[in-house]
């Protein structure tokens, strides 16, 4: 949305940069945090004078509104999203609190935005990685509707190869499902992290297991990410559009 931004991994260091002298428009603070949860952080930096810059605070909860709106402090609150957060109901809660000044810029940062993402579908090649012909049919379906170029691998060996015959940025995104026949998803994409050329290559499990553990044991064999089946589009796309988001 083209806002300067500054990250903080605690609200101590968020009020240790406003004590420096740090201007800051807007603040979108975490409910659950360390040292003191996001509200009581609020009311520190609107009752503490001498950092107040008539900042406005926005709450960041996988609670509901409802929950934390009992908290004692949540008036010090001007807005609130519940987790996850996404691109329209953050741009919604910004106009909300800042009104007409900010809509039209936006409103154009948005639509352009929209459009390179729309450009990356476009230009992206996905390599998908199942043994079953109907999960094939499902994530290939899925994927049409966004007009991307589609290569499948019947098992992580077949992966393997693809990705040795071609270019190494000829695939944008890997689709791996874990359990396959000849090489499975685990080892296949460690055997594609121990190749240098392959070590930022974004890959997502595809899986049917929900487990405690079991998106732990993805990242750990080299996994970006975790999509669960029956895969739902939404999820899907917005898991392939975060690694768009470094090339737009």
């Amino acid at each position: 949305m083209s806002f300067t931004t500054q990250l903080v991994d605690c609200p101590v260091r968020a009020i240790s940069l406003l004590e420096e002298g740090e201007v800051f428009d807007l603040i979108l603070m975490d409910f659950n945090m360390p040292l003191m949860d996001g509200v009581v952080a609020s009311r520190a930096i609107k009752d503490n004078s001498d950092i107040y810059q008539d900042i406005k605070i926005v709450l960041i909860s996988v609670f509901d509104h409802f929950s934390l709106s009992q908290h004692p402090d949540f008036c010090y609150v001007d807005g609130f999203l519940e987790k996850p957060i996404n691109e329209s109901r953050l741009h919604d809660q910004i106009i909300e609190i800042f009104g007409d000044k900010v809509k039209e810029v936006l409103s154009d940062d948005i639509e352009c935005y929209q459009r390179k993402i729309e450009t990356c579908w476009a230009q992206a090649h996905i390599l998908l990685v199942e043994d079953n012909i109907v999960n094939q049919k499902v994530a290939a379906g899925i994927l049409n509707r966004k007009g991307v170029k589609i290569t499948v691998a019947n098992n992580g060996e077949e992966a393997l190869t693809h990705l040795d015959n071609n270019n190494d940025d000829c695939f944008d995104i890997v689709l791996m499902d874990l359990e396959m026949p000849v090489l499975d998803g685990y080892s296949a994409t460690k055997a594609i992290r121990e190749l240098k050329r392959f070590s930022a290559l974004p890959i997502f499990a595809m899986t049917a297991h929900a487990m405690i553990g079991h998106k732990e044991k993805c990242l750990m064999a080299g996994m970006n990410g975790y999509i669960t089946k029956p895969i739902k589009p939404a999820i899907l796309y917005k898991a392939v559009e975060y690694f768009f988001l470094q090339k737009v």
